[in-house]
């Protein structure tokens, strides 16, 4: 069963984000007990904005923001942003999107698709080259989604879809889709088919292979799409 619900993916995107730390007592006669911890920029956070949120799998929360990727160890933040004359920091300080793999942290940005290793901090990047039809589709990338074979599929500002064997470090560019808008949400059904959302062109259902299976109209942003099991 599927249901679209327009609530937004990425929250906490106003002036601070909120890390809720909530311990639920099983007896009855203790209800569940939630405490909270607002971070914002008097804290060490590089900017308001924040995007996404996500949990590696050493505890360290790494924020997205509009200016500058953070992770967060329990006591302060380290933040991680372009340095110009450093080609081995990240490409872009819009932080769009994260998904995390095998001990890299895929960050999609305004400039190109960075990766950077938990371990050592070190950078790396994936970048569209004009003269290499096997390269990634573009810099301006949206959306990050990891499918159940692995494979990370990515979504542009302007409907376009890349698919990243991270085994076989190869991209498989998906083109001649009925959208222009920017993606906005990929998820991806029992089936293995994929359900990607648009700004402005409703919702692409495509295989696992990136097939068009449909294109579903519809009035509004799609900005995420929940499948239910």
């Amino acid at each position: 069963m599927i249901n679209l619900q327009r609530f937004i993916k990425r929250f906490l995107l106003c002036f601070s984000f909120v890390c809720i730390y909530y311990s639920i007592h099983l007896s009855q006669n203790t209800g569940e007990k939630i405490s909270q911890a607002v971070y914002g920029l008097s804290e060490g956070l590089s900017q308001s904005q924040v995007n996404t949120i996500l949990q590696d799998s050493l505890g360290f929360i790494w924020v997205g923001t509009q200016d500058g990727l953070n992770r967060y160890n329990g006591y302060d933040f380290q933040v991680f942003k372009n340095e110009i004359e450093d080609p081995l920091t990240l490409n872009g300080n819009y932080i769009y999107d994260l998904v995390y793999e095998n001990e890299k942290l895929w960050v999609a940005t305004d400039n190109g698709l960075n990766y950077l290793n938990v371990y050592d901090m070190s950078v790396g990047q994936k970048l569209y080259d004009p003269l290499d039809d096997a390269s990634i589709l573009g810099n301006n990338t949206r959306v990050l989604f990891l499918d159940q074979a692995g494979k990370m599929w990515i979504g542009f500002n302007k409907g376009q879809i890349s698919i990243y064997n991270i085994k076989k470090d190869v991209f498989t560019n998906v083109k001649n889709l009925p959208v222009s808008s920017e993606i906005k949400c990929i998820n991806q059904d029992y089936f293995g088919n994929l359900w990607i959302g648009t700004e402005l062109d409703g919702i692409i259902i495509l295989d696992k292979t990136g097939e068009l299976l449909d294109h579903i109209q519809t009035r509004s942003i799609v900005n995420c799409i929940e499948i239910s099991p």
